[in-house]
Parts: structure tokens; sequence; C-alpha cells
């Protein structure tokens, strides 16, 4: 990719070990990606297709000028997005909000997480939770003190959002006094 700074720097990149040059990955591609990772012992055909799809997961770049500081963030599609250095408190107009979404885009599946602690802590109102991730959002989808409640709302949130094909990971967790355990854990089968 080459590229001209606002200020006249021009930016090759076109080698190795650049400067002005790193790899981002969305926090919601970190699991997918240490999915990639925790598959390396597979064959080495597999290995190296895995490998592919996990740079997919890395293919996007930030860039800093060296000449004024301005950084270039790179789309999930591939198009640049210029932050300049701003002293003031003041926020940007018109400025792309959803920069470090995954490189998935709108097509990210999301995830289901539960969780029960026994015993409830003083603090929390609820022993357990139900939550859904998409993307932007982390929503509780519900609370309760009832065990079984809590695990059949699991279960029920669990069937409607794979059966909409949204989600990509679920878990239901039991923290106790001497550690935890996972009770449930799914996977999308296309996703390691």
């Amino acid at each position: 990719m080459n590229f001209a700074c606002r200020c006249g720097y021009h930016f090759y990149d076109n080698s190795d070990n650049l400067s002005f040059k790193a790899h981002i990955l969305a926090d919601e591609d970190w699991n997918e990606f240490v999915g990639y990772l925790e598959d390396a012992e597979k064959p080495h055909t597999e290995k190296i297709e895995n490998m592919g799809r996990s740079l997919d997961l890395l293919e996007r770049c930030i860039y800093q000028c060296p000449e004024c500081g301005r950084l270039f963030l790179e789309s999930a599609d591939g198009s640049l997005t210029m932050f300049t250095p701003n002293d003031t408190a003041e926020p940007e107009p018109d400025v792309n909000r959803h920069m470090l979404i995954s490189s998935h885009g709108e097509n990210w599946h999301g995830i289901l997480s539960g969780w029960w602690e026994d015993p409830k802590p003083k603090w929390r109102e609820y022993a357990g939770c139900v939550s859904v991730m998409m993307n932007e959002e982390t929503a509780p989808a519900f609370h309760s003190n009832d065990y079984a409640e809590t695990e059949r709302q699991f279960h029920v949130i669990f069937e409607k959002l794979r059966a909409e094909d949204s989600i990509h990971y679920a878990a239901f967790h039991v923290y106790e006094q001497g550690g935890s355990r996972c009770i449930f854990s799914w996977n999308r089968p296309d996703t390691p």
C-alpha cells in the first residue's frame, strides 16, 4: 500500500519491519485467533491453511506519519481513516467510530456467556447472569438468584441465537470457592 499523508510524507509499504507500521487485531477476533494458534499441532497442510486464516484476521494495519504524527487506521474493507493529534477535548466530527470492530465486520458472530456464583458475593445483586455480546453491544439478557432458571434461560437464549446463526461461541461457567468449572461450551463448527 502506498499513500501520502496530508503533511506531504509518502508511505511506501513494500517491505517488512517498517518503523511506521503495525498490525492490529480486533478484540472481537482474539478468541478466534487463539483457536487458530491452538490448531498449530495439526498436520502440515492444515497448519498452512490455519496460518492463512489467522493472518486474514491480522490484515488490518495502522500507520503513523513520522513527520506529523497522524495515524492512519485500515478498516476491515481496506480503506484508511486518518486521525490527527488533538490537544482539545472536543470530539471530532464525521469520524468513523467503528474502526476496531472485528475483521469480519457486520458479519461477526457474537458470544453468549452465562455464569453462576456460589456463594453469591455480597456486593452482587444476582448470583447468575446470561449476557450476549454482539459487535459493539453487550447486553445482559437475564439475571437471577435461581440457578435452575439461570441455566434454563441460558439454553433457551443459546438455542435461539444458534438457530439464527448469530453466535460463534457459548459457554456457561459455575464459580465456586474452590475454583470454576465449565458446565457447557459450544463453538460454531467452522470456528476453531
